[in-house]
């Protein structure tokens, strides 16, 4: 019976910290939605929003961004902007869609706290992943096009932005389809 109970604290402290992360990402998650859906609400208002290191403040321009649609080029693999404008796209869909989610819940009853409670793992959660595959797209793309970065390697590193864009877009077609954003 002792060599049964033996490993039991091993496999305990080997397990907590999962739960940790798990936990703390979750919570990173909706803090992030929380305040998305802030700066959304505050620009509806007419407010101008400017972050302090300006990662949403593409959502000012919410309404020219929506009207963009996805035009296939033979040079998909030249051009970084188009999976940057494509995500920025995503977000700004899936801010006015978590509102109206929200907006829903908050009418048939529900109080602020479980409104967002009960969209966050549907609705919230995907703007959340969504708003930080554009942050990293953002910075990936001015990595390759700052005077710093050695010019032989800008070609490799745009082609890589690129394929990172695409890879990632492909992930969330299904939503660029449903907001119209691609057709065909």
């Amino acid at each position: 019976l002792r060599s049964l109970v033996n490993g039991l604290g091993r496999l305990r402290d080997d397990h907590d910290p999962a739960l940790t992360y798990e936990g703390d990402n979750n919570v990173i998650l909706q803090q992030t939605s929380n305040y998305l859906l802030y700066v959304y609400d505050q620009i509806l208002n007419g407010a101008v929003f400017e972050s302090p290191f300006h990662t949403v403040d593409f959502i000012n321009q919410r309404e020219s961004i929506l009207m963009r649609k996805f035009r296939p080029e033979d040079d998909l693999l030249e051009k970084p902007q188009i999976y940057l404008h494509a995500f920025q796209w995503l977000v700004c869909y899936l801010l006015g869609e978590c509102r109206d989610k929200i907006q829903g819940r908050l009418e048939r009853g529900d109080n602020v706290f479980w409104a967002k409670s009960n969209s966050q793992p549907y609705y919230c959660r995907s703007l959340s992943l969504a708003y930080i595959q554009c942050l990293a797209l953002e910075r990936f793309y001015k990595l390759c096009q700052d005077e710093s970065t050695p010019p032989r390697l800008k070609p490799t590193l745009t082609r890589l932005c690129c394929l990172y864009g695409l890879y990632s877009m492909q992930r969330e077609l299904a939503t660029f389809y449903q907001g119209g954003f691609c057709s065909g």
